[in-house]
């Protein structure tokens, strides 16, 4: 401990002797533990921290699917036959997907519906209150229920009520309501997204318990302590195949069609599919491989920052060599020598990590201020003292491995070479090519780091010049959810809503249709021919339905006209095709002013159970065509007939509709009035299960998408539009509502991993950049102080400054061209770990590469000039002398 006292003290005094040299080693190694430590914040807050349930390894989620996309949901009976004939599950609870609703005159909030049972399965109880009872009531005019009560979230009660502690039995409106407070739930709890802000309870009647074909519930259930999910997801299956034998979905279904829909994961018509799920896959989903991504990318910038304190401490070795050569001569071994050296790059380390703990706290505002990405917990990401413990490991090995080879060199005194004056010993020569080898390693590493921003910023600008077909400035949509009623009544409820938005003096246009641009919706297909044309042309296109001033909301010019107040069940049918859709079918004429007809089944003509493509109520795309009556592919079952003629009297630009953009524009597309549909029930065969035809109407006959354009401020004409819709019907609730640029910045990543991997990745690149400029300019700069001499020499014999400055030059250069090929090969494994986040480039681009290469050349060459033009100044008397 004495000699570990005195090391301490000698180091501190070594690093205060040169507070140039000590600045650049602290910030280089600061700035690599500072942006590992805000990385690691996130991975520990979203991955690593445990869930807020009661032994989450236990708990897994119910999924109509055996994948997280798309599925449909359980009725409530099979939800209770899986937990009593099950031998792996404890409990299981129904609830909802989240919807939005509006608490008081504040703009909506995600809100979950959950089974009075739901948090005990979680295991967690309010942190203020009680739990849902079985008769509470939450809002839905069901038998037996009391009165509406609801549970909120941490941070509602303190953001909403301060944390009032006589918050209990308070009320809170919701969507018009009054609801009774009954107790806040714990900080930290979320389910089933991190963004809920209360809960309301799930009352379920007689019928909804009876009924085996309402399957609209989400379900979550607990395993037996070390149950293996794999075990629990066997007997499932084994349950499914009995309830699908005692109670058939669809008894009469043909079973190709319950093939496809198994196949595809729905379970609406087919058999029952059924997935279970660690909670944590799918709270995180994808969002987990991002994360590790980064982490692994700071630490490819950590370990630019050491190969750079390497170098600095190798060629401060080289300064202090007749200093410890002296120490060696009084007596101190080698193993002295390398403890206070080690000692030394340690505290430095330390010192290093001090300041690194400021980067972090500054960089884990920054992060979350700016609002990157929307994953659960990660709002939770400080400085805790698992991040803390984190950043502490980290200062020590950054210490170890920046300093332990210089330290190991340096201390392997040869007294010799070390004491004697003038020229150069082994011992310089083997430390220059170690620093050399080192900035080659800085300059692969910038590459792999640099060629992954390029990619993602050549992606991030493919996508932002995307064809969207609209106009998203000052555009609004509001999908609702839970429209009911006659499609009689449905289309006097939007009429309402759009008389009203008249009156709202920001508002320019507002339509409502049943589907529009980045809003996922179903639709359905039809067959569509020119007048005149035989069926066997027919175009395949969805059909929209919209109503009046929808293009003008939208913002898209319509060659001809939209539809207009005219064009109502009394009026002449008139349709809007899209432009692709035109050119098929009138390929050398104008279309507007031409007949199109949809073509039909023959009457009599059976289905086969294949054929075209339903998508319904926006879910899982199935094939219903042989329940309809008119699933065979033998196009002679089609006819037109007078009844569906409609007269073109637009044509409008393609709307990109999928919020997917690597789908392409939505292409052949016809958009009709809504007030011009047939409202009678479609005919279906006999087999047909009871209500499908209502059902395929009601999915026909739901304008239930608002688009609405204003004169700016869209979040207060959101806002006005939900609360216009809510006093009309105030049961109905949102699927979304937000302005249309948030919807596509949304698409393009706006709110998920691609944009915080972007932005992370360029400021990773840049630092890499930055670090391995450093680390050229030190070599070369140290390399002209030990080469003065030669130099001096070479130009007293009649070398040109010229020949100099080349020289110096040549050798930065070399070094970059080395670094760069390593790490092309480097960069090209790598890479295609973001196959998944690219768009419109491949992993390899070939611009990508050769851009980013000469361009880290460039900064080589940069780099390198300084030192290079200082050593072709030298003055050739000088130098010799100082020799």
């Amino acid at each position: 401990m004495p000699g570990l006292n005195r090391d301490l003290r000698s180091a501190w005094r070594f690093l205060a002797s040169s507070p140039g040299w000590t600045a650049v080693a602290v910030v280089s190694l600061a700035l690599g533990i500072g942006v590992n430590t805000v990385v690691f914040s996130i991975v520990e807050a979203v991955l690593l921290r445990p869930f807020p349930y009661r032994n989450p390894e236990e708990i897994v989620l119910m999924w109509g699917s055996r994948s997280l996309e798309g599925g449909s949901g359980f009725s409530v009976p099979d939800i209770e036959s899986y937990r009593d004939q099950s031998t792996t599950l404890v409990a299981a609870a129904p609830y909802l997907t989240t919807t939005t609703m509006s608490p008081g005159d504040e703009p909506a909030v995600p809100v979950s519906r959950v089974g009075d049972n739901l948090f005990d399965v979680l295991g967690v109880r309010p942190l203020v209150g009680r739990g849902f009872e079985a008769s509470d009531g939450g809002g839905l005019p069901l038998p037996g229920a009391t009165g509406n009560v609801v549970i909120l979230s941490y941070g509602f009660w303190q953001s909403r009520f301060g944390g009032d502690p006589d918050i209990l039995g308070q009320a809170l409106e919701i969507n018009s309501a009054p609801y009774e407070i009954v107790g806040v739930m714990p900080r930290g709890f979320f389910f089933p997204e991190h963004n809920v802000e209360f809960w309301l309870n799930l009352p379920l009647s007689d019928q909804i318990r009876a009924s085996r074909t309402l399957s609209a519930f989400r379900a979550v259930a607990r395993l037996i302590p070390g149950t293996p999910i794999e075990t629990a997801q066997a007997e499932i299956d084994v349950i499914n195949r009995n309830l699908d034998t005692e109670f058939p979905r669809s008894a009469n279904v043909p079973e190709a069609l319950r093939e496809t829909a198994a196949a595809s994961g729905f379970g609406g018509f087919g058999g029952r599919v059924t997935g279970l799920f660690p909670v944590h896959e799918t709270a995180v989903s994808n969002y987990g491989s991002v994360l590790w991504m980064l982490l692994g990318a700071v630490g490819l910038v950590l370990l630019i920052a050491c190969a750079n304190v390497a170098n600095l401490l190798l060629a401060r070795s080289v300064a202090r060599q007749k200093e410890l050569a002296l120490r060696a001569t009084l007596g101190a071994g080698r193993l002295a020598l390398l403890r206070q050296l080690l000692v030394e790059s340690l505290l430095l380390s330390s010192v290093a990590g001090v300041v690194a703990l400021a980067i972090g706290l500054l960089g884990i505002r920054v992060v979350l201020g700016l609002g990157l990405i929307d994953i659960p917990r990660i709002e939770s990401a400080s400085m805790n003292w698992a991040v803390l413990a984190f950043a502490a490991g980290v200062a020590i090995l950054t210490g170890l491995a920046s300093g332990l080879v210089p330290a190991w060199r340096a201390s392997r005194v040869n007294l010799t070479d070390s004491l004697k004056q003038g020229g150069q010993t082994s011992s310089q020569s083997g430390n220059r090519r170690l620093r050399d080898a080192l900035v080659v390693v800085e300059v692969a590493l910038a590459l792999v780091l640099l060629v992954g921003a390029g990619l993602l910023t050549r992606s991030s600008i493919g996508l932002s010049r995307i064809e969207w077909g609209f106009d998203a400035r000052d555009l609004s949509v509001v999908q609702i959810r839970g429209m009911t009623g006659s499609p009689t009544q449905r289309i006097q409820f939007a009429e309402t809503v759009l008389e009203r938005l008249k009156q709202v003096p920001q508002i320019r246009a507002a339509s409502a249709g049943m589907s529009a641009p980045l809003v996922p919706s179903g639709v359905m297909s039809e067959r569509v021919v020119a007048d005149g044309n035989p069926v066997a042309t027919a175009v395949t296109a969805p059909r929209i339905i919209a109503t009046r001033d929808y293009f003008r909301a939208l913002g898209v010019e319509v060659e001809g006209r939209e539809f207009e107040e005219t064009d109502d069940a009394r009026g002449q049918r008139v349709a809007v095709l899209s432009r692709s859709l035109a050119r098929e079918l009138f390929p050398d004429s104008d279309p507007v002013g031409k007949t199109i007809h949809f073509a039909t089944v023959k009457e009599g003509v059976q289905g086969s159970g294949r054929g075209g493509i339903v998508s319904l109520n926006g879910g899982a795309v199935i094939n219903i065509q042989g329940i309809l009556g008119g699933g065979s592919e033998n196009i002679n079952d089609y006819e037109v007939t007078g009844q569906t003629a409609h007269t073109v009297i637009g044509v409008a630009a393609d709307l990109k509709m999928s919020d997917d953009p690597s789908e392409g524009p939505a292409g052949p597309t016809v958009y009709v009035d809504y007030r011009q549909l047939d409202l009678t029930a479609p005919t279906l065969p006999g087999n047909a299960p009871a209500g499908l035809a209502d059902l395929l109407l009601g999915s026909r006959m739901n304008p239930g998408v608002l688009v609405v354009r204003s004169d700016g401020n869209t979040d207060l004409v959101v806002d006005a539009v939900k609360r216009t819709i809510l006093d009309i019907n105030p049961e109905l609730s949102f699927v979304q509502a937000a302005p249309m640029e948030d919807l596509v910045s949304r698409a393009l990543g706006g709110a998920g991993s691609n944009k915080l991997m972007l932005v992370l990745s360029l400021v990773f690149g840049a630092l890499s950049l930055v670090l391995a400029a450093a680390g050229i300019y030190g070599v070369m700069s140290h390399g002209v102080s030990q080469r003065k001499y030669e130099i001096g020499v070479r130009l007293a014999i009649g070398a040109e400054p010229r020949d100099i400055l080349m020289m110096v030059l040549k050798r930065g250069l070399l070094l970059g061209a080395v670094g760069l090929a390593i790490g092309l090969g480097a960069a090209w494994a790598g890479s295609r770990l973001l196959e998944s986040m690219l768009f419109g480039i491949t992993t390899t681009d070939p611009a990508t590469f050769a851009g980013v290469a000469l361009f880290l050349l460039l900064v080589a060459g940069a780099a390198s000039f300084v030192p290079a033009r200082r050593a072709s100044t030298v003055d050739p008397l000088i130098a010799t002398r100082s020799e």
